[in-house]
């Protein structure tokens, strides 16, 4: 009979089952040098060795400036093009989190400074997509309308007189500004430099320059079969004016409104619809122009103003035309004129 301790003993040296043999390849590495899990987590193991492995994601004060400074060189277009859609991808849709601290945060940059300034270049279309993703955030409104007493305001003003392609997309942001009400003022009496600050009587106002193009604009509203960018750029000016007239804190801005050419354009617009009423939408050219007719009837000399550019049988007609709310408001306005003549 063998011992049982002489047993054990013949064991120590020599592995017979499989699951021994893999203890003992691993013993045999480890003493080796150890595994790649040893090397990489031991405690006296150097973090630079595992770079390969991990890095870290850049932040926005990291990232942001240079890419502004690609944007503003003038050597490469196609570093200035990247750049440019890099910074877009910053602000889109799947990288929300990133647009208030873009304006509100401690970026050591401006980023408002620098878009400004691109909004004088000729392939601004991108920098208007990045301005309009920034000015949807609430915390930012304020920011963009009042910085640098009202500059990127005036920025997009500039490309609105010129009649760029871009403009549509300059009054999207003006649009999407004017839905916090306390950027509603400052936006529909804003003039650019030292002159007047009669937005009335000033015509380099931003108020007279969105009069100025849907006098212009107003006549491509309506092509029948495809969307144009003068069509837009009036329903855009016609979201931007409904939210600057609404009067539920001060009818000030609806009669800045009224004293203009503004409401003839809507009466034509309304008139001219070829569309029923039961399919002007939300937010369309109709629904918006109604709106505003509805803001400015409330005002004082309303009634003489309405008239006189022939709102009655405009009014009665849209009546006769249908049974929604589109002609419910019609009938409200044409009754508010007649009661206050």
């Amino acid at each position: 009979m063998v011992a049982p301790d002489s047993c054990t003993g013949s064991y120590e040296n020599e592995a017979t089952t499989p699951r021994q043999q893999e203890k003992q390849m691993s013993d045999n590495q480890t003493r080796r040098g150890g595994s790649l899990f040893s090397k990489l987590f031991c405690t006296d193991f150097d973090p630079s060795a595992a770079a390969s492995y991990y890095t870290e994601e850049p932040t926005l004060d990291d990232t942001v400036p240079k890419l502004l400074e690609d944007v503003a060189q003038t050597r490469s277009k196609k570093r200035r093009k990247a750049a440019l859609q890099q910074l877009y991808e910053l602000t889109d849709k799947d990288h929300i989190a990133n647009r208030v601290p873009m304006v509100c945060g401690n970026t050591p940059c401006n980023v408002l400074d620098s878009l400004a300034s691109d909004l004088s270049r000729k392939d601004r279309r991108m920098t208007c997509l990045m301005l309009n993703n920034l000015s949807v955030p609430v915390e930012n409104k304020s920011v963009m309308v009042n910085w640098e007493n009202g500059r990127l305001i005036g920025a997009l003003q500039e490309v609105i007189r010129k009649a760029q392609p871009e403009s549509y997309l300059c009054l999207l942001c003006l649009q999407n500004l004017s839905a916090a009400e306390e950027c509603r003022a400052p936006l529909l009496t804003y003039v650019p430099g030292a002159g007047d600050r009669n937005s009335v009587r000033n015509m380099t106002s931003l108020l007279r320059t969105i009069e100025l193009l849907l006098q212009s604009f107003a006549r491509y509203t309506f092509v029948e079969g495809r969307k144009s960018v003068e069509g837009e750029a009036v329903r855009y000016a016609l979201g931007f004016l409904r939210n600057t007239t609404n009067i539920t804190k001060d009818e000030h801005n609806a009669e800045l409104v009224l004293a203009t050419d503004i409401p003839r354009i809507l009466l034509r617009l309304l008139r001219d619809s070829p569309k029923p009423l039961a399919r002007w939408a939300r937010d369309s050219v109709e629904d918006s122009a109604l709106i505003i007719l509805v803001n400015v009837a409330h005002c004082t000399g309303a009634a003489q103003k309405m008239s006189a550019v022939g709102a009655e049988p405009i009014l009665l007609a849209l009546e006769q035309r249908g049974t929604g709310i589109h002609s419910v408001r019609a009938s409200t306005i044409r009754c508010w004129l007649e009661e206050h003549k």
